[in-house]
Formats: structure tokens, C-alpha cells, sequence
């Protein structure tokens, strides 16, 4: 769909150059890749000034938080089995992304935002938001894409502050 610049009141030029009118997905490309949320992708977008960084979100076997698309997606582009079988964060945290690219636990997450205080973090896959809470510091900064209205109430309630109500699936 074609962007319709003259309803906003920007030009191309001003949307194009201003970092605050795009959101970084999956930490944003590197190297000709997308989906790698990767440390790589989220530096590189911190580096070209991206305010706006969407991670996807998963929780390992042993309960931690790590950015991946999916079990199945991030065992793919780590050359690894294709199983949708959650690891545990040692064996996540050993692992390279096309091998190169280093994958971010929720320690690498908490310290690249703690250090980037101008930096907002948009997630979506993750439905645990007490694990949010419970594993950053930045939660004012966090914006939890939620899909029903069950979902959108418990976000709030374990201390979400700005839960996003995506009305794409929503009847």
C-alpha cells in the first residue's frame, strides 16, 4: 500500500529522513538479512538512529526471555534442526545467526536499552508480560502488541503501560 504523505502533512523527504517514523523490525536488517534479532541488527539501527526497535519475543525451556521469531525460525537461520523445541538460554546464548550475527538474550536486551534511554521497544509475539516486567527495567519504554481484549486488560494489570491493541485479527 502506498503511503499517503499529503494526509500527514510531511513530505517524503521528512518521513523518509526522520527515525522516529519507522519502526526497526526484528531489530532491523544487517547484512541483507531480516529477521535475525540480532544484536548486529539492533546496533546497527541504534548507530542510524532508529528510536522505534521491535523485537520479537520468546521464552526459552528454562523461562527466560530471548529475541527470535520463533523456535522453528531461529533453529533455521542458526543452521541448526528445524523443531519448534524451545532451548534453554545457555544453549540459545551459544549459538550464531547465520553464523555471524549474536543472538540477544533479555540480559543483552536490559543492558542495550538501559545504555539507549531514548530507545522504545515494541514486541508482539510475547503473551507472558509478567516475564516483561520481571525482566526489564525500561518498562515505560515498552509497547506490548496484544490481540484480544483478555489480553489487553492483563497487560495492564501486571504493570504493561502501553499495551497496543491490534485490531488485525479482531471481529
Amino acid at each position: 500500500a502506498k503511503l499517503d504523505i499529503y494526509h500527514c502533512g510531511l513530505s517524503w523527504s521528512e518521513i523518509v529522513h526522520n527515525p522516529n517514523a519507522f519502526i526497526m523490525h526484528a531489530g532491523g536488517a544487517i547484512g541483507g538479512k531480516m529477521y535475525t534479532n540480532s544484536r548486529e541488527s539492533l546496533l546497527h539501527s541504534i548507530e542510524n538512529g532508529a528510536k522505534m526497535i521491535e523485537l520479537d519475543l520468546v521464552m526459552t525451556s528454562d523461562g527466560y526471555i530471548v529475541a527470535a521469531h520463533d523456535w522453528k525460525h531461529f533453529r533455521q537461520i542458526a543452521g541448526l534442526d528445524v523443531s519448534n523445541v524451545p532451548m534453554t538460554l545457555e544453549e540459545f546464548g551459544n549459538q550464531k545467526i547465520y553464523d555471524k550475527y549474536t543472538p540477544l538474550t533479555y540480559k543483552d536486551i536490559e543492558d542495550l536499552f538501559a545504555k539507549n534511554a531514548d530507545l522504545v521497544l515494541v514486541t508482539d509475539k510475547i503473551n507472558n508480560y509478567k516475564a516483561i516486567i520481571d525482566s526489564f527495567s525500561f518498562v515505560e519504554r515498552i509497547y506490548v502488541e496484544v490481540f484480544n481484549l483478555q489480553d489487553y486488560y492483563k497487560a495492564l494489570d501486571v504493570g504493561i503501560k502501553y499495551p497496543m491493541f491490534s485490531l488485525f485479527e479482531y471481529k
